[in-house]
């Protein structure tokens, strides 16, 4: 492995662990690869009512864009199993890990299912 895919490794671990820590639950082994562990971690919707499976993007130092296809979604809706699928993207900065935006794509309908939650018109 070169030093540049270390480095692509390195801060894809980092972006999922992020997420795992932020969301109270644990990044999938091997990003998700695996078949009874798809998706790179979730949350599990009978325990939380807003349970996510998140598949993490992100943008190396020097890149200005991450690309989102329809096959992607569709592919990480189908991975979701009935979590609610979000797309955690991240446009880093430096190697060491500092980042310049977060962004999350989020399905129209649970966003707005959690909006009214968090402005009390539930």
């Amino acid at each position: 492995m070169s030093n540049k895919d270390d480095i692509k490794h390195t801060l894809s671990v980092k972006h999922e662990a992020d997420w795992a820590d932020w969301l109270g639950t644990e990044r999938n082994r091997g990003s998700g690869n695996q078949w009874a562990h798809q998706t790179d971690g979730r949350t599990n919707r009978y325990e939380v009512p807003f349970a996510f499976a998140f598949d993490c993007k992100a943008a190396m130092p020097g890149t200005k864009s991450i690309t989102v296809t329809l096959p992607m979604i569709a592919k990480l809706r189908q991975q979701a199993h009935g979590e609610r699928p979000i797309l955690p993207m991240r446009f880093y900065e430096t190697e060491r890990g500092g980042y310049t935006e977060d962004w999350v794509l989020v399905r129209k309908g649970d966003f707005c299912e959690m909006e009214a939650i968090c402005n009390g018109r539930d």
